[in-house]
């Protein structure tokens, strides 16, 4: 929650600030931000299966 919070005010108050006044570690909250950015989104997740489908070939009876 902490974490989310602060990635939503980022552009408006400095990190570390924020990261002080929460009571979490700055490289805490850049590891969580890098988790985030690894882990494909359920949306990006349905899109690979949709052209996975799409680009595999069609079964004809």
């Amino acid at each position: 929650m902490k974490y989310s919070f602060i990635t939503q005010k980022k552009k408006t108050y400095p990190v570390g600030l924020m990261c002080r006044l929460l009571g979490v570690s700055r490289s805490a909250y850049y590891d969580y931000e890098q988790r985030r950015c690894n882990c494909p989104d359920d949306l990006h997740h349905r899109q690979l299966t949709w052209f996975n489908k799409l680009d595999s070939p069609v079964k004809r009876k």
